[in-house]
């Protein structure tokens, strides 16, 4: 960030500025990327429903997306997910992780809760009580779901 926090009209204009040429350079030989500036707070395989949002601290997979995933062999498949937390200096705009088809996009109204994540650790479920947009659809490897959740300070969600 060159510019002097004052050179913007608006926090939602700070968000939402452009990135400058070569800040983020992406491999396009990867069949997924991550989409947006942000920390990666937790990943890994969902077991049983459940998602950790922070080390310790799940939630319900089903009550997230609203339904559970169709998956083309249950006994096969697994899925499997990543957390990623903007704070609040980071690039606001998220882009698509990969190449794929989005085929549904569901607004979930809610909460806008702090999503940081000593907040996380806290408020159970937070991330299923604050509003969010998903968007759920098909990549080479089968579902995929790319959920943008809003936060204190961040309740606009525009895809």
């Amino acid at each position: 960030l060159d510019e002097s926090l004052d050179s913007y009209k608006s926090l939602s204009q700070f968000f939402q500025r452009e990135l400058k040429p070569a800040v983020r350079v992406i491999d396009e030989h990867a069949a997924l990327v991550v989409p947006c500036d942000g920390r990666v707070l937790h990943y890994g395989r969902c077991q049983d429903g459940l998602v950790e949002q922070v080390k310790g601290v799940s939630y319900s997979l089903e009550r997230f997306l609203g339904t559970l995933p169709p998956l083309q062999d249950a006994a096969h498949n697994d899925l499997f997910f990543c957390v990623l937390y903007l704070a609040p200096g980071d690039y606001h705009l998220f882009h698509s992780p990969c190449s794929w088809r989005v085929e549904k996009v569901t607004h979930f109204p809610g909460t806008l809760m702090s999503v940081n994540p000593t907040v996380c650790r806290y408020v159970p479920n937070i991330l299923t009580l604050n509003e969010r947009v998903l968007l759920s659809g098909s990549w080479q490897f089968g579902y995929l779901g790319y959920a943008a959740v809003g936060a204190t300070n961040v309740g606009s969600i525009r895809i």
